[in-house]
């Protein structure tokens, strides 16, 4: 995936190791594709900070606020100097306007299936760890 796609999209934002991209709960501003270089993401759970993820060249991610316009599901954050296209909301929404009408509804479909899980995570979790709210 990461070479093809890389030679079309040229890098317009750096992030210096440790600076984060956006942090959970934010409003969505956009796409991003890591061009060069890595990032980490992790998420609130339980009241502390979890990895969930380490992505390199050729990932792409924040897709999920910018489908279903809710806030970041979680903080991103550049693991060492890390090049990224950053798609606006409106250039992703003209890629998306741009797709076969089949594979726009796959790709939405399965967007939203990750977000319910990571609701369903967080819920289990405030579950098993004592904190859920009262069902009074």
């Amino acid at each position: 995936m990461g070479s093809t796609m890389s030679m079309e999209i040229m890098p317009n934002k750096l992030f210096r190791a440790r600076e984060i991209l956006f942090r959970e709960g934010d409003k969505p501003d956009g796409v991003y594709y890591v061009c060069n270089g890595k990032v980490q993401i992790s998420r609130k759970i339980s009241g502390k900070d979890v990895i969930v993820a380490d992505l390199d060249e050729g990932s792409v991610f924040g897709e999920l606020a910018m489908v279903d316009d809710r806030p970041r599901s979680a903080t991103v954050a550049a693991v060492e100097d890390t090049w990224v296209y950053h798609f606006t909301p409106e250039s992703f929404e003209k890629k998306l306007k741009g797709m076969d009408p089949f594979m726009y509804s796959v790709f939405v479909s399965l967007v939203l299936t990750v977000r319910n899980l990571n609701l369903r995570e967080d819920q289990l979790h405030l579950k098993t760890s004592g904190n859920a709210p009262s069902e009074e």
